[in-house]
């Protein structure tokens, strides 16, 4: 719901998607069109034939192959002590980037 979004005005969002359920164009292009959003995690990439307007970069991606190739890599999220700052990563690519919190 493009309205929800713009309300809870995110900084970052973790995509809970598989290969090929979720991440829909629909919802990838009003995500990517909210103007405070920093970065887009995506759980899998997205394997249909739209992925290659909705995929994020391949960094953001913790599981690239198909369903039964999947390795059940992760997006972690750490908050400092605190509440702060917080640390967005995805171990499988070695991505690692941190947002402070509103």
């Amino acid at each position: 719901n493009p309205v929800l979004f713009r309300a809870l005005d995110p900084r970052v969002v973790i995509v809970n998607n598989g290969p090929t359920k979720g991440a829909g164009p629909e919802t990838m292009a009003t995500l990517k069109s909210l103007a405070n959003l920093e970065s887009i995690y995506q759980l899998h990439k997205n394997l249909r034939p739209d992925g290659e307007k909705t995929n994020v970069a391949e960094e953001f991606i913790a599981n690239k192959p198909g369903t039964d190739a999947c390795e059940g890599n992760y997006v972690k999220l750490s908050v400092e002590p605190g509440g702060k700052r917080y640390t967005v990563s995805v171990p499988a690519t070695k991505h690692e980037q941190s947002y402070d919190a509103r």
